[in-house]
């Protein structure tokens, strides 16, 4: 269900602004979702983000909720042939972390920075 609170674009990567989720004609409606584009054109959707169907079909224009990007920092240790890694939110934290096990065996391979939204799987 499309949240006015929320930030969104559309399936072409044009970014949305949603004016309203509860459009109506005086009984329920079927597409209550009203979005405009930058160049001030209004889009009518279903509650889920598709596009109410129109002559044109356009499914570019569908609903994408735009999530918070997130950053961890990840150091990389190789050990006995393995490697393994610790997760840090700041690369300060991360550097702090390898001064702290410069006394234990394990080699820092690599710091990596990794952006992801919450709920991403990668397959």
């Amino acid at each position: 269900m499309i949240d006015i609170n929320k930030t969104y674009r559309y399936r072409n990567g044009e970014p949305a602004r949603i004016l309203c989720t509860d459009r109506s004609n005086g009984k329920e409606y079927l597409c209550p979702v009203v979005s405009m584009r930058s160049d001030g054109s209004i889009w009518y959707h279903h509650e889920n983000g598709n596009i109410c169907q129109s002559i044109f079909d356009e499914r570019d224009q569908d609903l994408i909720e735009v999530k918070e990007k997130k950053v961890l920092w990840v150091n990389v240790y190789r050990y006995d042939g393995d490697y393994y890694g610790n997760a840090w939110s700041t690369k300060q934290d991360c550097k702090d972390e390898d001064q702290r096990l410069k006394d234990r065996e394990g080699t820092l391979v690599s710091r990596v920075r990794m952006e992801f939204e919450e709920e991403q799987f990668d397959e």
